[in-house]
């Protein structure tokens, strides 16, 4: 704030402030008797102290822009900034011109033969051509069923002897039968030399108290044998009717082929049968009946009957079985089978049951 010489009367803004009020001057009041003073000037006053600065003023409006400057030169070019993503592939374009085609490659290696196509339609058939030559003949067919012997005729002359024909094929060996009934006892022969201790017999029954006796072997068996070797024995009932019996020992038998228990106890029962051929293919069982009534626990043996191999020739079927059930005495055993057609039986002894008691 500067200072001015001037009128003394005159006030001093210290803030410099235009609106501020003007300070009226105090006139001195005159001292009575004094003498007024005339028209002295006083000496100018010592400048004051330097007042505070004022605040700042208001900010005034921006003042225009300026020009542009000129450009400066360009920077140093930053590192490379990390690939962004591979956006979507776009739309496949139009497919091209064919190009010339090339030389041909060398033939490559011959592959797999590959399968074999389904067979074509049969084609028309063709023209009957002439007649071949006569072929060789077949073997000679079976001999069929004899048939009804008619009336004697005449003799005649005697022919000559015919030339002998070849022995036929030896037959299947057939089941060992049981042990036969000791015979009576012979005259006592010279000691022979002792022959080796044999083994051990196993433990036989105890008998009972105060006898010791072993009871007698309880057994049985009936068969069936061919009549004649030339023909085959036909069965056309579900009953194999054994007309044959073995040794027989505490097991009796009837008219139809049974065989009949006489004694209560525990049984071995074994059966055999040989098919030689059905009159058609067919399944077919064959089992053990007691009483018209198969075994609870029998599982029948079954086989195809009635098929022939690539000459034609009927393959045989052979049947087996064992088991042992408990009986009791007037129990009547069969044979059966269940074939639904007609079937022929093998040559010689083609079917067999055969009954053992075990057990009490």
């Amino acid at each position: 704030m500067e200072i001015r010489p001037g009128n003394p009367n005159r006030s001093v803004n210290p803030t410099n402030d235009a609106s501020a009020v003007p300070v009226r001057p105090v006139r001195a009041r005159p001292v009575e008797g004094a003498q007024p003073l005339t028209n002295m000037v006083g000496q100018a006053g010592s400048a004051g102290l330097v007042g505070s600065t004022g605040p700042a003023g208001a900010t005034g409006p921006a003042g225009p822009t300026g020009p542009m400057g000129p450009t400066g030169p360009r920077g140093l070019e930053g590192p490379q900034g990390p690939a962004g993503e591979t956006g979507p592939t776009g739309p496949r374009g139009p497919l091209g011109s064919q190009g010339p085609i090339g030389p041909t490659g060398p033939r490559g290696p011959v592959g797999p033969e590959g399968e074999v196509g389904r067979r074509g339609p049969e084609g028309p058939t063709g023209a009957m051509g002439s007649q071949g030559p006569r072929g060789m003949a077949g073997p000679r067919g079976e001999r069929g069923l004899q048939g009804v012997i008619g009336p004697t005729g005449p003799s005649g002359p005697k022919g000559p002897a015919g030339i002998r024909g070849a022995a036929g094929p030896e037959g299947p060996k057939g089941d060992t039968g049981p042990e036969g009934p000791r015979g009576l006892k012979g005259d006592t022969g010279p000691a022979g030399p002792q022959g080796p201790e044999g083994p051990r017999g196993l433990r036989g029954p105890r008998g009972e108290d105060g006898v010791g006796a072993v009871p007698p072997p309880i057994y049985g068996y009936k068969h069936l044998t061919a009549r004649s070797k030339e023909f085959y024995e036909a069965v056309t009932e579900p009953v194999i009717k054994l007309d044959s019996a073995g040794l027989m020992e505490g097991v009796g038998e009837d008219n139809t082929g049974a065989m009949i228990v006489q004694e209560d106890g525990v049984y071995e029962i074994r059966y055999m049968l040989r098919v030689q051929e059905a009159e058609h293919a067919s399944s077919m069982s064959v089992r053990v009946t007691r009483n018209g009534e198969g075994f609870e626990d029998d599982e029948p043996a079954k086989q195809v009957v009635g098929t022939t191999d690539h000459q034609g020739l009927p393959i045989p079927a052979s049947f087996d079985g064992f088991m042992a059930e408990r009986l009791r005495r007037g129990d009547a055993l069969r044979l059966e089978h269940d074939a639904p057609c007609v079937i022929w039986l093998q040559q010689g002894r083609s079917a067999a049951l055969y009954l053992r008691r075990v057990g009490n």
